[in-house]
């Protein structure tokens, strides 16, 4: 990536700012510089992972967790910040109320689910609560990435598009499935016909995600297709990145 002489100057006193003046021009800077909402670091390619429903977002965070990229899931962070203590704790119980926590406290996460796919106004609010403390969470996971040396950094966002959280990345990846084999998958977590339903219509549709996405993966097959299919998308995001 490279910069003009003006951004390398405005960088340089950013990080005088924010870093002490002793620390070099850190890529952040380019992201305020142009606008967008999120932190992109040049010299680290960052990704987003989008997509439906028991599509494989997480296989394909394992995937790139096994070629040495750094992943963290959004569904993770959300349990960690309404977990007791967490941010969101409070919050989330005087919404649902006591039925949702377990005997130790913490909250039982398949009858908040149960609640809020039955409920679009209930996930709708869960949302406003979870989403902003989320995408802070990941804007500094990628900084701490960065930090460390990461030469790759994905984070998969179920509702990256929903949430607002499409810009500022090098790339956003979407993993659809066709409907019968996304109703497969869920048959076999256990969920039945009227629950997969009810999940599936709470979301955008895949063909939407799709079009907004800059790469699209159809994950139909097995893992060694995934695998090659997901080879072929980071190639072309690092020789965009190495060319920008």
């Amino acid at each position: 990536m490279t910069f003009s002489l003006r951004e390398r100057d405005i960088i340089t006193e950013i990080n005088r700012q924010v870093h002490g003046a002793n620390l070099v021009a850190t890529p952040f800077a380019r992201i305020i510089i142009h606008g967008y909402s999120h932190f992109a670091w040049f010299g680290m390619i960052q990704i987003a992972i989008t997509g439906g429903i028991a599509c494989g977002k997480s296989l394909v965070g394992t995937l790139l967790a096994e070629e040495g990229w750094q992943v963290c899931e959004a569904d993770l962070v959300a349990h960690d910040l309404y977990a007791p203590g967490g941010p969101a704790y409070d919050t989330v119980c005087d919404l649902f109320g006591s039925d949702i926590l377990r005997a130790d406290g913490g909250i039982d996460r398949t009858i908040l689910g149960q609640k809020v796919f039955a409920d679009a106004s209930l996930l709708d609010a869960l949302n406003k609560i979870l989403h902003p403390l989320v995408e802070k969470r990941i804007a500094a996971w990628l900084r701490d990435c960065a930090q460390e040396g990461a030469h790759g950094a994905a984070a998969i966002v179920p509702l990256l598009f929903e949430a607002g959280m499409g810009k500022g990345w090098d790339a956003v990846l979407c993993i659809g499935a066709h409907p019968d084999v996304q109703r497969e998958r869920l048959l076999s977590r256990g969920l039945d016909d009227e629950a997969i339903a009810a999940r599936i219509a709470l979301q955008w549709p895949i063909e939407k995600k799709m079009a907004l996405a800059d790469y699209q993966i159809w994950n139909n097959g097995d893992r060694t297709s995934l695998a090659a299919a997901l080879r072929d998308v980071i190639g072309r995001v690092s020789e965009r990145k190495n060319d920008g």
